[in-house]
């Protein structure tokens, strides 16, 4: 920052010398330089580890690649998406089975988790939750040091927290604080989650507000007269040729209304399956409203390979013959192949 406080304005990009560990350990505070000096940063120091006295030359040349070619360098641990920069932000989850949960773990357990700075996503025909573990609809944040909600884990969402349902304030834990645009610039509609125990239509929670670098969306008014209709893909204008001819299209969705996936008791006790065959000492029990269909590679692991419901066992042997229709067909319940594939050696 002192560069800018000496006047210095032709800065495209900043390589930081930031460790990368999870917080509170370390904090890689990005949303605030571009928020407010408008750079791109990155830290090359969790992938080389500590160079000591050539950290100074790396980065040099980590700068100046970045500058050559156009492209800054990732940085591992950082799973959050900045403030509106590059690709990362304004992007659209559609169609998607979102459970946030995985057997023995009650923590990390949200199946949207928005921190501080992430912005202007859309999230639109979703299907999201566990039956019976998540609990609450949403914890959010109300200000930069507020956040109404609860357990982040037990809820559907977490939106606009800098940490575990909190916003970071204290000794160790400082800025990015809590962001309370991470809510109101998110786009809401269609999902189906398993607290509601239905699909939200909140006209509310689909109009957006405009932050820099984001218009509005449209108005609530235009939400409350709108079709409930979804297109059954954002990008195949039909059913694709290899998708098997006896397995519905589109699988997951609010519209959707005889998906086969359910919830095993038993042995595999929260898991998915699809058959009782599956649930070993149990059985299947329909959940999420019906809206889920297993795709292709879930049916190819649990039924050709058989896999596990929980993902657990010993390392399974892979049969593409098994697995995929030959020469590019689907049957009723087989992918076809894929074709037409190239390599590119560089």
């Amino acid at each position: 920052m002192t560069l800018f406080a000496r006047g210095v304005r032709r800065v495209s990009v900043l390589s930081g010398h930031l460790a990368g560990a999870p917080p509170p350990t370390c904090q890689l505070d990005h949303s605030d330089l571009i928020e407010k000096v408008g750079v791109g940063t990155c830290s090359t120091k969790p992938i080389t580890g500590h160079m000591m006295g050539a950290a100074g030359a790396a980065e040099t040349v980590v700068c100046a690649l970045a500058l050559k070619n156009q492209i800054i360098p990732p940085t591992i641990n950082l799973n959050e998406p900045d403030d509106a920069w590059g690709s990362s932000t304004q992007q659209t989850y559609f169609r998607n089975m979102l459970r946030g949960w995985q057997k023995g773990s009650t923590n990390g357990s949200t199946p949207i988790i928005h921190r501080s700075y992430t912005r202007a996503f859309n999230i639109v025909g979703n299907v999201l939750g566990q039956p019976g573990f998540h609990s609450q609809y949403q914890t959010i944040a109300t200000s930069n040091t507020s956040v109404t909600g609860g357990d982040e884990y037990k809820s559907i969402y977490a939106l606009g927290t800098a940490f575990d349902t909190s916003c970071g304030t204290g000794a160790v834990r400082s800025s990015p604080y809590c962001d309370p645009k991470a809510v109101s610039t998110l786009m809401r509609w269609a999902n189906y989650d398993v607290v509601t125990s239905g699909t939200r239509y909140d006209a509310s929670e689909a109009s957006p507000a405009a932050v820099p670098y984001v218009n509005s969306n449209f108005s609530s008014s235009y939400f409350s007269s709108l079709s409930h209709g979804l297109p059954a893909s954002l990008y195949r204008s039909s059913t694709p040729s290899w998708w098997p001819s006896g397995k519905s299209w589109p699988a997951i969705g609010p519209d959707v209304s005889n998906g086969n996936v359910g919830i095993c008791t038993g042995t595999y006790s929260g898991s998915e399956g699809t058959t009782d065959s599956q649930c070993s000492g149990g059985s299947l029990t329909a959940e999420w409203g019906s809206h889920v269909t297993s795709i292709p590679a879930q049916d190819c692991y649990l039924n050709v390979m058989h896999g596990q419901p929980d993902g657990a066992g010993n390392a399974l042997s892979f049969d593409a013959s098994q697995c995929y229709g030959s020469s590019g067909t689907s049957t009723g319940t087989t992918v076809g192949s894929p074709t037409g594939l190239t390599a590119v050696v560089y």
